[in-house]
Formats: structure tokens, sequence, C-alpha cells
């Protein structure tokens, strides 16, 4: 069986994600709102919230906040888009590990964020808050956008 194509006729329809067709500046006021209203998010309903996004490279976290509060322990990956939040890109190992990990793994995806006009110093506003408990992305609803290709050495 062929995997699924990249790209099918019936994908016409383009949405505005946080990264489609915006500078690097933009995506990452986008992505600092979305953090910032996560975080308020979680303080008020947990005791300890530990924010992993600025060194998930370099101590290999996958999630961006880790929250605690007496007995419970959960995993929150942040998403932020200026789009209607109908699709948020993930990678390979939060999907992974969502299959196996516990605690359980919240999405918090903040959608319909405004950015300013102001392309060297963009302010990102507003946003609608999609928060997904015990998030397990299923199959049908993943599409891959990237393989890794491995070259020959012949």
């Amino acid at each position: 069986m062929n995997p699924p194509p990249l790209y099918h006729p019936s994908d016409k329809k383009k949405t505005k994600s946080s990264g489609s067709g915006l500078s690097q500046k933009q995506r990452d006021a986008i992505e600092a709102r979305a953090m910032a209203v996560a975080l308020k998010h979680y303080k008020k309903s947990w005791d300890r919230v530990v924010d992993n996004s600025k060194n998930k490279k370099e101590e290999k976290q996958t999630y961006d906040l880790e929250c605690w509060k007496e007995n419970e322990h959960i995993f929150a990956e942040v998403k932020g888009t200026s789009s209607k939040g109908e699709t948020v890109t993930v990678t390979y190992n939060q999907v992974e590990k969502s299959k196996y990990k516990k605690p359980r793994i919240e999405l918090f995806i903040l959608h319909n964020i405004k950015l300013s006009k102001n392309k060297k110093k963009p302010i990102a506003k507003g946003g609608v808050k999609k928060i997904i408990s015990n998030w397990k992305p299923r199959d049908c609803d993943l599409k891959p956008i990237n393989y890794k290709y491995t070259v020959s050495k012949k």
C-alpha cells in the first residue's frame, strides 16, 4: 500500500496557521501569546506549573508545561495560531509520547490570535482557548507533512 500523498487536489482550502506566510517575529509573537495565556490558565487551578518550553531541546522535554496538584500530574502542549484552530502542527515525538505517556496530556490551543500590523515588532492579542484533555490523537486525525529521508551512500 502506498503512503498518502503530501498534497491532494482536494486540499484546495488553505488555512492561515501560526507558521503559514508569517515572519519569524510574527510566529514568535503568536507563540508567546499562547504561552502567556496557557500559563495564566494553568496557574489558576494547579499548585505548581513548570514552563519547559524554553529548554525543550536541551533537556529533551516533549511538552511545554508540567503541572501538579495534590496527587495529580499532567503535561500540556501549547499551540498558538491566527487561524480558526481547525488544525495545528504537532511533532512526531508529541504524538508518540501521547500514546504511552503517564500522566495525562492536555493539548492547549489558543486560536484566532490577532496580530498588529507592525512587522518589525508584532504584537499578538486576543485568542480563543480550546483545551483537549487526555489528548490521544487518532491516526485518522493526523496528516503527515514531513518525512526524514536518508540518502543512500551508494
